[in-house]
């Protein structure tokens, strides 16, 4: 029997509508492959099925993970699907199958001797770390039209994951939170809420048209940081294990 593989758009809606036109196919799922890249050579015997986006069918997906393996499971799914790994897709739709079949699928992630529960593990868990990071790496510049903006280069899709705590600690400001890698911006009104934009119009130059009081503020930012510095006690490398440098090129107190 031939093949049948799914390419998805690399979201996490993408996904799970791949998730969703797999079991509507009906096709033997031993036979069925899912991708969020397209094939760099092309397997023979394989149908290659382009998968459009569909909201509502990537929302049927995930109230039946919700629902049957329960919100912690869930978590750890859709962090995997947030995840830079190249077959995320694949492990995605193999864990899920293996939780519908399970007799106890709240307990899917403990399974970890399944290699794709596994994998779906890790990769929610790298998710899960850097999004820990950001939350305390993020450094917010207020621009000249008064917005607080924060340019980040995360590996993973995690605008959406770290939204909700800066909505919560500034909840009367309007900011917003660019992914300059992936072109997504999280945005937040004042006194509103938040929502996930494309951001393909973007002009990152309007981004870094910072206020004087802000050019003062990281001045006397830097000046403070540089005081309190010890020469004779630096440990760069300890720096460098609790303060990756990729995060470091985002931080205001290491730009000269």
């Amino acid at each position: 029997m031939n093949q049948k593989i799914f390419l998805c758009e690399n979201s996490t809606e993408g996904i799970f509508t791949g998730v969703y036109c797999a079991w509507e196919s009906r096709h033997p799922k031993e036979f069925i492959k899912l991708s969020v890249n397209a094939e760099g050579n092309y397997e023979l015997f394989s149908e290659y099925i382009n998968v459009t986006t569909d909201f509502e069918k990537a929302s049927k997906v995930a109230r039946t993970i919700e629902r049957r393996f329960g919100a912690e499971v869930y978590a750890n799914i859709y962090e995997a699907a947030c995840s830079n790994g190249a077959d995320k897709a694949e492990v995605i739709f193999r864990t899920i199958n293996a939780g519908l079949a399970s007799n106890n699928p709240r307990k899917l992630m403990e399974n970890l001797q399944d290699k794709n529960i596994c994998r779906v593990f890790e990769l929610s868990r790298a998710v899960g770390n850097e999004s820990h990071h950001l939350l305390g790496f993020v450094r917010f510049r207020e621009l000249k039209n008064k917005v607080l903006c924060s340019v980040i280069e995360p590996k993973n899709d995690v605008v959406a994951l770290i939204a909700p705590h800066f909505a919560d600690r500034l909840p009367m400001e309007n900011w917003l939170i660019y992914d300059k890698g992936r072109k997504l911006a999280a945005v937040h009104e004042g006194r509103g809420t938040w929502g996930i934009i494309k951001s393909d119009g973007l002009i990152l130059q309007s981004l870094e048209q910072i206020s004087e009081e802000e050019k003062a503020m990281e001045e006397l930012w830097k000046g403070f940081c540089s005081s309190i510095s010890i020469k004779e006690r630096e440990n760069l490398n300890l720096q460098k294990q609790n303060l990756p440098l990729r995060f470091q090129k985002d931080m205001v107190e290491f730009q000269k």
